[in-house]
């Protein structure tokens, strides 16, 4: 499972990192991730594989969306993800609060702060 924050003070919640990449384009992880973690607590990274690419047609600009995945990275922060998901005012789908909720007991208890 991913959980992620763009600019919205949600969480967005995922079967797994390719859901996330299919439903977010990549214009909008470049400009409004905030974090993404997986349900251990592994802080997930963004690898470009095709960079957003800006053009300009006269006085038109745009941009081509690019391509990307999430990957695991070295960090693991299972009290922070747990702390992150008792702070969101809501979750995207509504009907993973009730998991969520039950996450963020589960890493409190599997990895007690000192």
């Amino acid at each position: 499972m991913v959980i992620l924050q763009l600019d919205e003070r949600g969480l967005r919640i995922y079967p797994d990192a390719d859901a996330a990449a299919q439903d977010i384009e990549a214009i909008d992880i470049e400009g409004s991730l905030r974090f993404a973690y997986d349900d251990s607590g592994c802080k997930l990274e963004v690898e470009w594989l095709e960079r957003n690419r800006r053009s300009k047609v006269g006085p038109i600009t745009g941009v081509l969306n690019g391509r990307y995945r999430l990957v695991r990275s070295s960090i693991r922060e299972p009290l922070v993800l747990a702390d992150l998901i008792s702070a969101a005012p809501y979750f995207e789908p509504s009907e993973q609060t009730s998991e969520m909720l039950a996450l963020a007991d589960e890493l409190r208890q599997r990895y007690p702060s000192c």
